[in-house]
């Protein structure tokens, strides 16, 4: 287990919680990264800068659950999206990014958000900043998609 370094020192109760809460919520957040970006090294970069960003909040991300801690996962890697420090690829070179590049980046993401990451339409909503008429509506449209594409 590697060290991380809290308030300037080494903290093996924050040592366990990192390594055992937050970083049990890793492939959720790539998960999200990829199918919003659909480049896996942007998307492992997004992912990467995520958990910096985590380490820093540490203190403040004990004690809560897995899925404000997916959530906090999430919310940093769409705020660098947001940012534009990672652009969605134009023509993604995997089948799967192909046919999800189909889809609009917000649409893309709140159908990952809430149904592969598992974050409540609640989270979504504070997430990306959404009112329940415009989640709704991002939900139906990436399913519809799902269905047409895929069978699913």
């Amino acid at each position: 287990m590697s060290q991380t370094p809290v308030d300037g020192h080494y903290n093996d109760d924050i040592n366990s919680f990192y390594v055992e809460d937050v970083c049990g919520e890793s492939d959720s957040a790539y998960r999200f990264a990829y199918a919003s970006i659909l480049d896996q090294q942007q998307a492992f970069d997004a992912t990467k800068a995520a958990y910096s960003r985590a380490i820093d909040h540490l203190s403040e991300l004990k004690g809560h659950s897995e899925e404000q801690i997916r959530l906090f996962l999430i919310r940093s890697i769409w705020q660098d999206i947001q940012d534009q420090h990672y652009k969605p690829a134009n023509s993604p070179s995997s089948p799967l990014g192909q046919k999800l590049g189909k889809l609009p980046l917000l649409a893309r993401a709140v159908l990952f958000a809430v149904d592969v990451c598992g974050c409540t339409t609640e989270e979504a909503k504070a997430a990306f900043n959404c009112d329940d008429e415009k989640l709704r509506s991002l939900l139906v449209e990436s399913r519809k998609f799902l269905v047409k594409e895929w069978g699913v």
